[in-house]
């Protein structure tokens, strides 16, 4: 208290600070409460577009699954986000010897169904 100053002024003068101190304290606050909305905005954004990438990427999987049968999915450049996402939907990424296997297989089976649906083209071939 200065010399001089009523006990009146010096509440007065007190409570001035004191509510200046509030409103200071009030517009930290909002600006906090704004910058919370605004990072929350970016990650629902965010969030968003993950979704959304995920379901490129599982649309993807599954289109080049039915395509190919899974013989590309060793040489893919996609193969470690494929494999994610084939973990999540509960589905094994094969492996380079095992595409070879069923390629393979998948070669003996129509040379067998041709030899069965040809028998003279096959008999003729091994004549000559």
């Amino acid at each position: 208290m200065a010399k001089g100053m009523s006990l009146e002024e010096f509440r007065n003068n007190l409570e001035g600070e004191a509510q200046n101190k509030v409103k200071e304290l009030e517009n930290h606050i909002n600006l906090q409460a704004n910058s919370l909305n605004a990072q929350e905005m970016v990650i629902r954004h965010l969030k968003g577009n993950i979704e959304k990438k995920d379901k490129q990427m599982n649309s993807l999987f599954n289109r080049c699954r039915a395509l190919s049968g899974q013989t590309m999915c060793p040489y893919c450049g996609l193969r470690e986000q494929c494999h994610e996402s084939m973990v999540r939907y509960g589905k094994t990424m094969p492996t380079r010897e095992e595409v070879e296997e069923n390629l393979l297989a998948k070669c003996n089976d129509i040379i067998k169904e041709y030899e069965s649906n040809h028998p003279e083209v096959v008999k003729n071939a091994r004549q000559e």
